[in-house]
């Protein structure tokens, strides 16, 4: 148990480095970089979606109109 922490960092080093890879393979391919950032949002939504449910199920609230408002706001000036 006391190197879990040293693990996980060595894992999560290991994923960047391959991610890397394969993004350099795909620009390399002649894939236009809009689209690698497109599709790493979209898979990044897709996995962090479910997970967020799953651990805040019974502590949503409802949103303010307030909130949605500033929430667009900040989306749409970046």
């Amino acid at each position: 148990m006391a190197f879990t922490p040293i693990l996980l960092m060595i894992l999560v080093q290991f994923t960047l480095a391959i991610v890397n890879i394969v993004y350099k393979l795909a620009l390399n391919d002649g894939m236009p970089p809009s689209i690698l950032v497109a599709y790493r949002f979209m898979f990044g939504a897709a996995f962090i979606v479910p997970v967020a449910l799953f651990v805040e199920r019974n502590e949503r609230s409802m949103l303010a109109r307030k909130t949605v408002l500033y929430a667009f706001l900040c989306g749409l000036t970046g």
